[in-house]
């Protein structure tokens, strides 16, 4: 089930001075992220991500949501991970040094000023054999990239699952 939750011009700047304050943070920490796709890195993946955040922060009724600088690892909204992409297609990836908690999986379309919160899954559960992917497995599934763990959107728990009831985030 896609959870749809429209994106405002708002969204959009926010998103835009919190990805440059990510990046410029993230530089001065002498931090290189990379991207698990082997795209490399582009600060429209910060954007993304924010929008990502905000979308979810929204679904869960959190009204003043500032987004997240120098949290590197940490929970994004309420406890959890968002994990964002511009692609229908996309998959929720998680990294090495990834921390355990529930991952939300969310496709963004900024030029359509739409968000769909795909669904969640813990990362205890991400974080295991069933998941991981490197060498051929990995080149097949991505094409290129960093060794992961990949989950298909149809793997997904549905939100209504997620351990955190709405009222609690707010």
């Amino acid at each position: 089930m896609n959870i749809r939750i429209e994106i405002t011009q708002k969204d959009i700047d926010d998103a835009v001075e919190i990805q440059t304050k990510i990046f410029d943070e993230s530089r001065r920490l002498g931090l290189d992220p990379g991207n698990a796709t082997g795209q490399g890195y582009k600060s429209r993946n910060e954007f993304v991500g924010v929008l990502g955040e905000i979308a979810v922060a929204r679904f869960l009724g959190i009204e003043d949501f500032k987004g997240n600088i120098n949290t590197f690892k940490e929970a994004d909204v309420a406890g959890n991970h968002v994990r964002a992409t511009e692609y229908y297609g996309g998959r929720l990836l998680a990294r090495r040094g990834d921390r355990v908690g529930p991952y939300i999986f969310v496709v963004v379309r900024p030029e359509e000023k739409v968000a769909y919160i795909k669904g969640w899954m813990d990362g205890a559960e991400i974080m295991t054999d069933k998941y991981w992917l490197e060498g051929e497995a990995l080149a097949k599934k991505l094409r290129k990239g960093d060794p992961c763990w990949c989950v298909d959107q149809s793997e997904l728990h549905p939100m209504d699952t997620l351990p955190l009831s709405v009222d609690e985030a707010a």
